[in-house]
């Protein structure tokens, strides 16, 4: 058995299988055997529906967390993006639902991954571009 591109797996010349999460098989065979693929469909299907159902209040929601970050860009808006001030109060403002965890431990954990972010050299180039995008927004 081979592995494919994109996590298929060849089982022999004449039947691949999907991923089990997708529970389809494709078989060049025509046995009666029943395919598994309905159950999959129908659990697509209802995520699809569900998130149509719940896409006006994700678009609220990211509204408010887009405006959280303004305001952070509208206070740092002249510095440029550093790990404490500017990527701590970013993380501070996506995370600030966070009631589980102590104020001191919300800091903590902002610190971490603000560090983890700003070290890793693709994740600073997209956090560079969204602190530019925020700076000019708020800027006009």
């Amino acid at each position: 058995m081979s592995s494919l591109a994109g996590g298929v797996s060849e089982l022999d010349g004449n039947e691949r299988k999907i991923p089990d999460k997708v529970g389809l098989s494709i078989d060049s065979d025509t046995s009666d055997e029943p395919v598994e693929s309905a159950p999959a469909l129908a659990d697509v299907l209802e995520q699809v529906v569900s998130a149509t159902n719940t896409r006006d209040n994700a678009s609220a929601q990211d509204a408010a967390l887009r405006r959280r970050l303004e305001e952070v860009a509208a206070r740092l808006g002249d510095q440029e993006l550093t790990v404490d001030p500017v990527l701590v109060s970013l993380l501070d403002s996506v995370n600030d639902r966070f009631r589980f965890l102590t104020p001191q431990e919300k800091q903590a954990m902002n610190q971490t991954v603000a560090r983890t972010l700003y070290e890793d050299s693709e994740s600073r180039v997209r956090l560079e571009r969204l602190w530019h995008s925020l700076r000019r927004r708020t800027s006009q």
